[in-house]
């Protein structure tokens, strides 16, 4: 469906469209609450996050799309972490990466082709919709759809999510507002606090570099000519780290978005965490959902701490998608309410 154009784009994305709907996304809540709990059962002390919030989304994306029950995703979930990893060509290390990619490129596509022939029932999921399609798809098509779907909906909102959690540990104050913003019942539909963190978050720490797209006409932009048909890339990382655009790029301010803003609102497409226009993540308002969520319940269970004088730069492995350059150290400690009863 990523790389897709014209008809079979269209069909795919109207086929899955309807699950990832605001209105549909609001049902998954229950899943969402259920697979934290899960995940987080005996968590304590200090722990990276982003492998543990990559896992926990992964398992919500998973059941959600493809039906996939939570114990079978952990070989999926390995399987896509091997095709991911950095592979140094011409060295013994290189060579066995390269053995292991190959495993796992086996593995996931048998766990999606699985996944593709499971019977549906009554479930409603990228599976089933695309099944029901006049011109069905073939069993590979479906699991080629639901990969690029997976790892569009585990990759950048893990990311995203790791990253939000761990900026909210290394501000108390900020945590504890948004804890108690969580019990008022903040509104939803309008801007809160909440919405603020994760603007500023997307924006210092977009989970993808750019984005790949096509000049549809003849353009000279900047000096340059552009042909119809030229593939183009957007920098994300670099609009939303442009000073003009976002002063003092660099510093984590929320006042620049939402709730009680202290800064002139950036224009329109300055923020573009998950694109824009006709090819805008069809997986915005789940990620947004899942992120809202999951925060509220760390918030609810724990206290979070991470090291406020200790900055974790970013890397990409492949130029596109994003991972934190070491681990993001956060320590939790349970409520001394909640320890109490």
């Amino acid at each position: 469906m990523l790389n897709l154009d014209g008809r079979l784009h269209d069909t795919y994305r109207r086929a899955v469209m309807p699950l990832l709907k605001r209105r549909a996304v609001a049902a998954y809540a229950p899943h969402i609450t259920s697979a934290f709990r899960r995940v987080t059962t005996e968590l304590g002390g200090s722990v990276d996050v982003f492998p543990l919030v990559r896992r926990l989304v992964f398992e919500i994306s998973a059941e959600i799309l493809a039906g996939v029950a939570p114990r079978d995703t952990e070989e999926l979930l390995e399987a896509y972490i091997h095709l991911q990893a950095p592979r140094p060509l011409g060295t013994a290390e290189g060579m066995r990466a390269v053995q292991r990619a190959v495993r796992a490129r086996h593995a996931l596509r048998a766990g999606l082709l699985a996944a593709a022939r499971r019977p549906g029932g009554n479930r409603d999921n990228a599976v089933t919709r695309l099944r029901a399609l006049d011109d069905r798809p073939s069993d590979l098509q479906i699991a080629e759809n639901l990969s690029i779907l997976l790892l569009g909906g585990y990759e950048t909102t893990g990311y995203l999510l790791s990253r939000m959690l761990w900026l909210v540990a290394r501000h108390a104050e900020l945590q504890e507002q948004l804890r108690l913003g969580f019990q008022r019942k903040d509104p939803v539909g309008g801007r809160s606090l909440f919405d603020a963190v994760f603007a500023e978050t997307a924006r210092l720490h977009p989970p993808l570099a750019h984005l790949p797209r096509r000049s549809g006409v003849d353009l000279n932009w900047a000096g340059h000519h552009i042909p119809a048909g030229s593939h183009v890339f957007f920098s994300v990382l670099t609009a939303h780290h442009d000073p003009v655009l976002f002063p003092e790029p660099e510093k984590f301010r929320i006042g620049r978005f939402g709730v009680g803003k202290t800064e002139e609102t950036p224009p329109g497409f300055a923020l573009v965490p998950f694109g824009a226009g006709p090819r805008i993540c069809p997986g915005v308002h789940l990620a947004t959902l899942t992120s809202r969520l999951i925060t509220q319940h760390f918030l609810e269970a724990f206290r979070m701490n991470a090291d406020s004088d200790r900055y974790v730069a970013d890397v990409t492995h492949n130029g596109a998608s994003i991972s934190p350059a070491g681990p993001l150290t956060i320590t939790f400690s349970q409520h001394r309410e909640r320890t109490s009863r």
